[in-house]
C-alpha cells in the first residue's frame, strides 16, 4: 500500500499519535470497518473500561486480520468515548495498538453508544 503522511507544521497540536492527513494512492483499495465495540465472543461485556478498551482494539485486530490487513493498514481512525475520565485509558490501549502507526484521527465524546454497558466504539478505515 502507498501512503503519503501529512504532518502539518502549522497546525497544532503535533502528536506522535496521529498524521493530520493521510493521501491514498490511486487504484487503492478502500476498506469501511463498521464500529467496533468491546463485547466478547459471547456478547457478553467487560466491567472495567481497560478490559473493554482492550477487547474493542481486539475485535478491530481480528476484523482487520479477516481481510488480510493489520493496524498499519488503517489510514483513518474515529474513536467514540462515553466518558472523558477513559481518555487516559483509551490512549494506553491505542498506542498498544498501533505500535507507532499514526493515521487520520478524530476522537469525540458522545452522550451514549449502542448499549449502557458500551463505554468506547472503534471506527476505522483501512487501505491495501
Amino acid at each position: 500500500m502507498s501512503v503519503v503522511v501529512h504532518k502539518a507544521s502549522a497546525v497544532p497540536p503535533q502528536n506522535p499519535a496521529f498524521s493530520h492527513a493521510i493521501e491514498t494512492a490511486p487504484g487503492a483499495r478502500l476498506i469501511h470497518i463498521s464500529g467496533q465495540i468491546g463485547a466478547r465472543e459471547d456478547g457478553s461485556f467487560h466491567d472495567d473500561f481497560e478490559d473493554e478498551a482492550a477487547q474493542a482494539f481486539a475485535n478491530l485486530e481480528a476484523v482487520l486480520k479477516s481481510i488480510g490487513l493489520t493496524a498499519h493498514n488503517i489510514v483513518r481512525f474515529t474513536i467514540y468515548l462515553t466518558r472523558r475520565e477513559d481518555s487516559d485509558a483509551m490512549r494506553q490501549a491505542r498506542n498498544r495498538f498501533m505500535q507507532g502507526h499514526a493515521p487520520a484521527m478524530t476522537l469525540l465524546y458522545v452522550a451514549g453508544l449502542v448499549d449502557p454497558k458500551v463505554h468506547i466504539e472503534l471506527e476505522a478505515t483501512a487501505a491495501a
